[in-house]
């Protein structure tokens, strides 16, 4: 049990050196909780987030979405983690939107739903988020929850493999390499052009 919390927990805090980097709203505040959620101090994480995230912070809500996920500092309510993050994700959240793309593909703590996968990792894979952009890859290469298209498919595998580092970017790559032998040389140089051209799309 506390092997898997803490699994559970370095997971996360790969992600919240991004929060911080990238959204430093209430950095001082987020990052006391953070050094609480660090040293195991639930509770104490607890306190300082849920005030920031009933005042709109989508890292802090993304936070509550952890804490009620892994049971952290709070009983473990997948319903109630899975409405925090949807509201970090309506703020524009990446991370929480990939999260909410891998429970509606997954159908955890909600029921499985490939279109709303789809939705959800098109939004977090717009703003540049490695992983969407390869889950998404894989619903274009497969037709599932979307319409099949290996252009498309091909674009986002690409485009994944220069976000992603290590594995991630082998991966990625492995998929394009794939998928691109199901397709004809006209389609491989529509999807390089769709590649080049992409740019993020960042939330305002």
């Amino acid at each position: 049990m506390q092997a898997a919390k803490m699994g559970a927990m370095k997971r996360w805090l790969v992600i919240l050196a991004v929060l911080l980097v990238a959204w430093p709203v209430a950095a001082s505040d987020l990052g006391q909780g953070i050094d609480a959620y660090r040293r195991g101090d639930g509770a104490a994480a607890l306190a300082i987030f849920e005030p920031l995230a009933e005042r709109g912070d989508r890292n802090a809500q993304f936070m509550m979405g952890v804490l009620h996920e892994d049971g952290v500092g709070i009983a473990k309510d997948m319903a109630k983690a899975i409405a925090w993050f949807r509201r970090a994700a309506d703020a524009g959240l990446a991370s929480a939107q990939y999260n909410l793309g891998q429970y509606y593909e997954n159908g955890t703590g909600v029921a499985a739903d490939p279109s709303a996968a789809v939705g959800w990792y098109r939004r977090a894979a717009a703003q540049g988020h490695g992983k969407a952009q390869n889950n998404l890859g894989l619903f274009y290469a497969a037709g599932k929850g979307v319409a099949k298209d290996l252009v498309e498919a091909w674009m986002w595998y690409e485009l994944a493999s220069r976000r992603l580092p290590g594995k991630g970017h082998r991966v990625a790559a492995e998929n394009r390499d794939r998928v691109a032998k199901a397709m004809s040389p006209a389609q491989v140089a529509e999807a390089k052009d769709r590649a080049a051209i992409w740019k993020p799309t960042k939330f305002k």
